[in-house]
């Protein structure tokens, strides 16, 4: 098993305890099941019938609430066709211990599990001796030690980080396999994973198409930060709305795409916002099976009386919304702005990124523990400096900025001091906390606190950037415009009217698939 990377972007109350293992040899260990309702009673799943039933009675409980119980059976059948039926119709698994299976990426319905991951979840399980306990918390496990009867026992990391992790949700979550690579990714709160079943080295450098897109579709913008990387102003241009649904709607027929972050300008400021609001809503309700999911950014000053409900709007159509701040009292302002005005969002959808670059020590501190004591529920990206459009100028000049990198460095002190006076730490600052692939490059050292499958650092190799607005395709959103990077032209018809697929040549033909695998 190879865990190349985890992603958080964006408890229950019962006590069964089930947890999965590997041995040195699994025919040496006791199988031991009463019967098929895995709850808090105690049980050894070890030979390949047992893990089937054990696999079986998660399937049930991923889909029983969605299809009718014939359904259920039927699917259960058609993969483990040796499971006798009255043995599915008893099969339950106690909610605290019940598995997220995803749903392939291409699935008609979304309703079943992938039935290739179950099938290689199987084959894992049983090539590498897995076994599988369960009990309750409310002992100390004397019983099922004894059932092993072993000496040699670890536990799968692989198991408990992703399809035990509460942070995926069951239909929610999908799943694609790309070269030898599993990738999940849940819809509602942007997780996301890759993984190998094999445990030999696997080298996945660059997925077969960009789970992520930078979609530019505008360069307008007033609010005039002087650091700007895109250099965006009132006058810029903007992508007609024909234009970013033809994309869309090309990109997302049979294209593997976990997340597009439409902006460039300020998304707010678009001639045809409203227009582009009603398509992602209108296309997210036509497509049952639709597994793509927009994000976007705005500036906390967009938070005024005037925009409410355009503010409405966005967080109506868009999944994830992340909000530039530089203060504190920003990230206050914003939160009690959504109380006051009633905006609802989804769970784990809201964010706030800053540039420590730009900001005291002192002041990223402040953000942190007023995060730390649970100040509304949102996550923090922490941005690099982009040396590029505004932030090109000289004040912004390399040697000028060295000055300002000391206040970062202050607060992974104060962090790191945290992270050693509570064990919990680290989790709770990984669930709350990223960074993005420039900070990476502006303070190496953060790699050194780090496992390598918890951050990329490299552009281009799982997203990239589309420009409608001027036709180009970059590895990030912030990489300098040369001629490598620009398109063909972008055909007439598709310029001014929106025209049927056979009219033209395919938008993504012309932008994506042919640009995305140079980088």
């Amino acid at each position: 098993m190879n865990l190349l990377y985890y992603r958080i972007g964006f408890a229950s109350n019962s006590s069964s305890l089930h947890s999965t293992w590997h041995v040195k040899d699994a025919s040496e260990v006791y199988e031991y099941i009463e019967d098929t309702d895995f709850g808090w009673n105690t049980f050894v799943c070890s030979t390949e019938m047992g893990i089937q039933k054990y696999i079986a009675a998660q399937i049930k409980m991923n889909i029983s609430y969605e299809v009718p119980k014939e359904a259920t059976i039927g699917f259960i059948k058609h993969i483990f066709p040796k499971i006798k039926v009255a043995e599915i119709k008893e099969m339950d698994v106690d909610h605290q211990s019940r598995w997220e299976l995803p749903r392939d990426f291409f699935g008609k319905t979304g309703v079943f599990p992938s039935i290739k991951f179950i099938k290689a979840l199987e084959k894992y399980l049983i090539k590498t001796n897995g076994i599988i306990i369960g009990g309750n918390d409310n002992s100390d496990q004397e019983d099922v030690c004894k059932l092993l009867n072993v000496d040699c026992a670890f536990p799968d990391r692989l198991i408990s980080e992703t399809i035990y992790n509460s942070k995926f949700a069951s239909s929610n979550t999908v799943c694609i396999k790309d070269k030898g690579v599993w990738k999940l990714f849940n819809k509602s709160n942007g997780c996301k994973i890759r993984f190998s079943f094999n445990d030999d080295g696997v080298i996945y450098e660059k997925s077969s198409s960009p789970e992520l897109i930078d979609l530019i579709i505008s360069n307008k913008c007033s609010h005039g930060c002087p650091y700007c990387y895109r250099g965006c102003t009132p006058e810029k241009e903007e992508a007609p709305i024909n234009r970013v649904e033809f994309f869309i709607r090309d990109l997302l027929r049979e294209t593997p795409v976990f997340e597009i972050a439409i902006g460039g300008g300020n998304i707010l400021e678009y001639s045809s916002f409203f227009d582009l609001c009603d398509f992602i809503s209108d296309y997210n309700n036509e497509s049952y099976h639709f597994n793509t999911i927009f994000n976007t950014t705005l500036s906390w000053k967009d938070f005024t009386k005037e925009n409410t409900y355009k503010i409405y709007k966005l967080f109506e159509s868009f999944r994830g919304i992340a909000i530039s701040v530089s203060k504190a009292s920003e990230i206050k302002y914003v939160l009690e702005y959504l109380k006051k005005y009633h905006v609802k969002f989804y769970r784990g959808a809201l964010s706030f990124q800053c540039i420590p670059e730009l900001m005291t020590g002192e002041e990223l501190i402040k953000i942190a523990e007023q995060r730390e004591n649970k100040f509304g529920n949102y996550h923090i990206t922490f941005l690099g400096f982009k040396h590029t459009g505004r932030g090109n100028s000289p004040q912004y000049s390399a040697a000028e900025f060295e000055k300002n990198k000391d206040g970062f460095r202050q607060f992974l002190q104060y962090m790191k001091k945290k992270a050693n006076d509570n064990e919990w730490f680290d989790d709770y600052l990984y669930e709350r906390f990223g960074v993005d692939t420039e900070l990476i490059h502006n303070f190496p050292e953060i790699k050194e606190t780090q496992k390598s499958w918890m951050y990329s650092e490299h552009e281009g190799k799982f997203s990239c950037c589309v420009d409608l607005v001027d036709g180009y395709v970059l590895p990030s959103s912030y990489t300098p415009y040369s001629d490598e990077y620009k398109v063909p032209e972008i055909p007439t018809p598709v310029k001014r009217v929106y025209t049927t697929e056979d009219s033209i040549a395919s938008m993504t033909e012309i932008f994506l698939r042919e640009n995305f695998p140079k980088f």
